[in-house]
């Protein structure tokens, strides 16, 4: 069970049974959570089991990063049809990713939206236009506890120990699932583990960092400033929270052994600036030459500029 969850499973539930659920609703929260609230809203508005209501032909799934004017066309023509159930639940997942133009489309249909259809927006919604966000109801789910994410990926892995593992370096239900599932993901993190203990102590890795760089550049960081928490905690005395197997484990502890307190920090200040450049979209492979380039100068004089 999640209890961010329950929560929301308990709001949505208010809402349909009074007749209050809004015409458009944005879910802000984990993905994985967000996905299973819509489909418990469905589950309510279709009168169907959550297991079946995927299967229901007026509860319509789309993807945001996928929608083009075509496709953003075709879809607004479905809803000028009289849904069979007598009601229609469009869900749109990675909404922020929609671009502005087809935003503003959508935006039409949501000011005033045909009796009967529920649009069921979530992820990435910073990236909303403030008209779209203006016409939301928005329902703000809480963090999700270590617990949380472990109870969720259990029955993919092969005990409580490894679920309690991935769960930590996955953070989001999402992100540790595919860990579960995808064996080159799992060696993307060992390999971002692998190149942040290896910079300035061996020649620097400059083709991984771009590989690591394009496969996944946000994640990447997230895992640099698990590598950095690591040290920080190794510096004070206290066990790394995240990498506590082996081989990472080991080459975390030798690094951090080999670093002054004031270099870690450093280290730990370029990767605030890092995520500020990616969440401002500049392009990953300029932020993260800027990022080896820092980096460098911490190792082998201390600071950066």
């Amino acid at each position: 069970m999640i209890s961010i969850a329950e929560d929301g499973k308990r709001r949505l539930r208010y809402a349909v049974e009074n007749g209050r659920l809004s015409h458009v609703t944005l879910i802000s929260g984990d993905p994985y959570v967000c996905k299973m609230l819509t489909d418990y809203a469905a589950s309510l508005i279709f009168h169907k089991t959550e297991s079946k209501v995927c299967d229901v032909p007026d509860y319509l799934h789309f993807d945001g990063s996928e929608l083009r004017v075509e496709s953003c066309e075709q879809m607004l023509g479905e809803l000028n049809v009289i849904p069979t159930s007598g009601q229609r639940l469009i869900s749109i997942a990675n909404a922020g990713k929609m671009s502005d133009i087809v935003q503003n489309m959508l935006l039409k249909t949501i000011e005033e939206p045909p009796d009967g259809n529920y649009f069921f927006l979530y992820g990435n919604e910073r990236a909303l236009l403030p008209t779209i966000l203006s016409r939301c109801s928005v329902l703000t789910l809480g963090n999700l506890s270590h617990e949380d994410v472990q109870n969720a990926i259990l029955p993919l892995c092969a005990n409580e120990s490894d679920a309690a593992y991935i769960a930590r370096l996955g953070g989001s239900i999402e992100t540790a699932m595919r860990l579960c599932t995808d064996e080159q993901f799992m060696k993307f993190y060992s390999d971002c583990a692998e190149y942040m203990c290896s910079v300035g102590k061996s020649t620097p890795k400059w083709e991984k960092l771009k590989e690591l760089a394009a496969y996944d550049a946000k994640t990447a960081a997230a895992v640099f400033d698990m590598v950095i928490s690591d040290m920080q905690r190794i510096k004070l005395g206290t066990e790394p929270v995240y990498f506590t197997r082996q081989p990472e484990n080991a080459l975390i502890r030798s690094r951090a052994d080999s670093l002054s307190d004031k270099q870690i920090n450093s280290l730990a200040e370029l990767l605030c600036d890092m995520h500020r450049k990616l969440s401002s979209n500049t392009p990953a492979k300029q932020t993260f030459d800027n990022f080896a380039a820092k980096t460098e100068q911490v190792i082998y004089y201390g600071r950066y500029e």
